[in-house]
């Protein structure tokens, strides 16, 4: 669970990690002292207080603006607390601090904001937390003194860090960004360490410092305050969790199913009086499958209206198997979409009439929608839905995929004017609105305790053949009569099995490839044949014609390849 939870806190803030400034842009001031004293606690606290004597008589400015990282490359982060900014005469600096691309900017200037064309000292305090590095041998700390984002140079950058316990290694680096110069020196007082830049420092040159101290010497970070840590950093994450909340209380009030009592799964021997075949996998899933459709077909055959003949022919590689319908009987319908998707078959009800199931692919599939509307308008007019499910579904849908489209295209600007965190979660909420969209449409209370109803009745099929006797002692329980609810559930060949040895003789509405009518004729192959029949038909159906971070910490040991601009802290600032 720690891991989950660790693992949550560093997705959240990976997403907005800033890039180490590189540019060649300078200013014509500079700075005569940098200098940072810092307070280890064993808590893991880090108290900083960092003395900047800045010269303006070159270029005079306002003040300067401090921006310390506290997001890094590899989704480590920090958590950064400003304190106060005064000068050498404890007189405040105006300012007014913000966050912006991983950095805590603090800007430090005059009240009246004035020109400074001398020299002003700048004392900023702030503390910092989750920035130790933690491994079997030590604790660590890898700091960059100054930062590598300076755009002025510095003649002379110091640190003096406090540690609550005496080092076990020390090191230092400087230069840019990713170098290794050691051009600084340190001198120790028990558990006191000066370090100190050999030489002045260039525009986005910095005093990086490595410590090790014993393990467990400084306490880690606990993994529900990184969590809290990371919420509050990135609040536009929590759009998620609010969609879900919102989704999850329009689906518990407008989605559920209208209650009933009868929610028992019990058998049911035959479907529910009035329901033909295409409506009970409809009733089942809230959507129209091809299968309900071709059960539609079975269903008229067993009628008396239709002929199926399986046909063989030659392909590139050995036979393809192919279906012929034919009309022996003019059909009567008992709802309006029998008829209408026997017209899309047969075009006409007239007695002779042939066609092919290879011939209704690339054609067939314009009748699917109107089929789907008149299905689902006949199942509203029986009570079963308040509203058209599909309908429903797509409003959701439509909803959820096109924001999400729009966010993943529009995603460096939601970045830019908001956040990274508020981009992954307007991602997740669309994802939200869909699958709780999915889940919307629901059935009134006669639909819910006729889906109770077909359960049984799956429920039945797909155990048949542990009922053989029954079949013999009852006579009103017929292979044919729920043959067409078999197909819809996707059950044929299991209904089938059922009936091997009860039923030696072919019905006289499918004729298979050969003659496998009399002595050849087994219930285990009908089946077989039902169900390719079923799937060619479905495929038919619905073809269609052609068609670098903002604190440079590397994530490693600053003893085993470390860096200048490698630890935590550090950054840069410039003139206002």
């Amino acid at each position: 669970m720690n891991k989950i939870l660790k693992a949550l806190a560093l997705f959240l803030l990976v997403f907005s990690h800033t890039t180490v400034a590189q540019a060649a842009y300078t200013e014509n001031w500079q700075i005569d002292s940098f200098h940072a004293e810092i307070f280890i606690n064993e808590n893991g606290l880090v108290e900083v207080t960092e003395t900047i004597i800045a010269d303006f008589t070159n270029e005079s400015h306002k003040g300067m603006l401090r921006s310390i990282p506290y997001k890094y490359v590899n989704g480590r982060f920090a958590k950064i607390d400003y304190k106060s900014a005064i000068d050498e005469n404890g007189n405040p600096w105006s300012t007014d601090t913000y966050k912006e691309n991983g950095y805590l900017n603090i800007p430090m200037k005059t009240e009246d904001d004035s020109q400074i064309y001398e020299e002003a000292t700048f004392i900023l305090k702030y503390s910092a937390r989750n920035i130790f590095n933690f491994f079997d041998e030590h604790d660590e700390f890898y700091w960059n003194v100054n930062g590598t984002d300076w755009v002025v140079a510095m003649n002379k950058v110091s640190a003096t860090i406090h540690l609550p316990v005496e080092p076990t290694n020390i090191k230092c680096i400087t230069g840019k960004y990713g170098y290794t110069n050691s051009d600084c020196e340190w001198t120790t007082n028990e558990k006191i360490i000066t370090f100190t830049s050999k030489k002045p420092l260039e525009a986005y040159e910095n005093l990086t410092v490595v410590i090790a101290l014993p393990p467990n010497t400084v306490s880690q970070t606990g993994i529900w305050q990184l969590l809290i840590w990371a919420l509050i950093e990135n609040k536009g994450i929590l759009l998620a969790p609010l969609t879900f909340i919102i989704m999850y209380l329009l689906w518990y009030h407008k989605g559920r199913d209208e209650k009933t009592l009868k929610t028992t799964v019990m058998p049911h021997y035959k479907p529910p009086q009035g329901l033909l075949p295409s409506e009970t996998g409809t009733l089942i899933d809230e959507k129209i499958d091809p299968r309900d459709i071709t059960a539609t077909i079975i269903d008229h055959a067993i009628k008396g209206h239709i002929k199926i003949t399986e046909l063989k022919k030659k392909g590139l590689i050995g036979k393809n198997t192919d279906y012929e319908l034919e009309l022996i009987k003019q059909w009567v319908f008992e709802k309006e979409y029998e008829d209408q998707m026997l017209k899309a078959i047969f075009k006409h009800n007239k007695v002779g009439m042939s066609v092919k199931i290879s011939d209704l692919q690339n054609s067939f599939y314009t009748h699917i929608k109107p089929l789907k509307k008149e299905i689902f308008k006949q199942l509203i007019k029986d009570g079963f839905f308040p509203h058209n499910p599909a309908s429903i579904r797509s409003f959701y849908m439509t909803m959820g995929g096109v924001s999400l489209v729009l966010t993943l295209q529009l995603m460096g600007l939601v970045v830019t004017m908001f956040s990274g965190a508020t981009g992954v979660g307007l991602l997740i909420s669309e994802i939200i609105i869909m699958i709780f969209g999915y889940h919307m449409p629901r059935k009134t209370k006669k639909g819910t305790e006729t889906y109770y109803e077909l359960k049984g009745l799956f429920e039945y099929i797909k155990t048949a053949e542990k009922d053989r006797l029954k079949f013999q002692e009852d006579n009103n329980i017929l292979f044919e009569k729920l043959l067409p609810y078999a197909i819809s559930f996707g059950l044929v060949e299991k209904w089938s099995e059922a009936f091997a040895g009860i039923i030696k003789t072919a019905p006289d509405w499918f004729i298979g490839y050969g003659n496998w009518h009399n002595d050849r004729f087994s219930m285990a192959y009908f089946g077989n044949r039902l169900q390719n029949f079923s799937y060619k038909t479905s495929t038919n159906i619905v073809s269609k014609p052609g068609g670098k971070g903002g604190g440079g910490w590397s994530g490693g040991s600053g003893f085993s390849g470390g860096f200048s601009g490698g630890g935590f802290g550090g950054g840069g600032g410039h003139g206002l």
